[in-house]
């Protein structure tokens, strides 16, 4: 049995004093285990949690590089070394930025926008689409067309594998509405040869000309009518039913569309002022990623 001794100035016993500082000790412990645990909770919670115990044990403690990682792309820790270990990468990057700039510094000058009057440019037009002798004049974009008209503006060139591919989808709309009028404007090249970067990818096969040789960046408009006829005998086999306009060399139809490196437009011919005038209707996104037939089809189709 223990023996209990009072403290002459608390009149406490002892052993009661000694289990209060127990408690007291035993209940900061906890509130530290505690603090501790509510410190390593996740702290980005925009992602859903991965199968790699690794890389969620970096969001515990650095949950900046987590979010790094995460907005990267990657859901593992050794795909993310795997990828940033390799020159590939980077220069992929770098080449990113580089499109970035090219866009954002360069090809911007002007905002054309759903509801504004377009650019009536004056550009050179192919007269004669046959391969054997093609002729153009300047003319300008809208000349032709009539009050009323709905006139589709295709941007692109022979290098973007996106307009390149999906040609076959625009010649199908462009017989499904046959009261619509098609208009081709051949920008400047989105991949020749001297900007491709073996480490990400080569050029694919079709970017050849006749002799299997891939194509260069223009530096004059009779060498871009070239690259365009090879666009014409490739994708249209000669036979295209809408006009084809070549932008000029300081890029005229590239920067007031801010079309590069493929867009597509619809222009409805309205009447103001006694004159024709060209208004935008159908804006769509920036390619490569955002140039969509299946929207514009969905559009001319109201």
């Amino acid at each position: 049995m223990i023996q209990t001794i009072r403290n002459s100035t608390t009149n406490v016993p002892i052993n009661n004093t000694k289990q209060s500082e127990r408690k007291k000790n035993s209940f900061l412990s906890e509130k530290k285990i505690q603090d501790s645990k509510e410190s390593l909770k996740p702290q980005n919670t925009l992602f859903s949690p991965t199968s790699d115990p690794k890389l969620e044990k970096i969001n515990l403690y650095f949950p900046r590089l987590y979010k790094a990682i995460r907005l990267g792309g990657f859901n593992s820790l050794k795909g993310f070394f795997q990828t940033i270990s390799t020159w590939g990468y980077i220069k992929q990057q770098a080449y990113k930025w580089y499109h970035e700039f090219l866009y954002n510094t360069i090809y911007t000058s002007r905002n054309a926008l759903e509801g504004t009057e377009a650019a009536n440019l004056t550009l050179e037009l192919f007269t004669n689409l046959s391969e054997t002798e093609r002729q153009s004049k300047k003319e300008a974009l809208f000349a032709p067309y009539d009050i009323g008209d709905l006139v589709v503006l295709n941007f692109g060139s022979i290098t973007c594998p996106i307009f390149y591919r999906q040609s076959e989808a625009i010649r199908i709309i462009e017989k499904r509405y046959p009261h619509v009028k098609f208009a081709y404007i051949y920008l400047s090249e989105a991949h020749p040869k001297n900007w491709w970067t073996k480490n990400i990818k080569r050029p694919p096969a079709e970017f050849t000309d006749n002799n299997g040789a891939y194509f260069q960046n223009p530096q004059t408009l009779e060498e871009r009518k070239t690259l365009a006829g090879y666009y014409l005998r490739d994708i249209h086999k000669n036979s295209c039913q809408g006009r084809v306009f070549i932008d000029s060399m300081d890029n005229q139809a590239l920067k007031n569309y801010q079309a590069w490196p493929t867009r597509l437009y619809v222009i409805r011919m309205k009447k103001k002022n006694e004159e024709k005038v060209p208004i935008i209707v159908y804006r769509g996104d920036r390619g490569p990623l955002g140039y969509n037939p299946e929207e514009l089809s969905a559009f001319l189709s109201r």
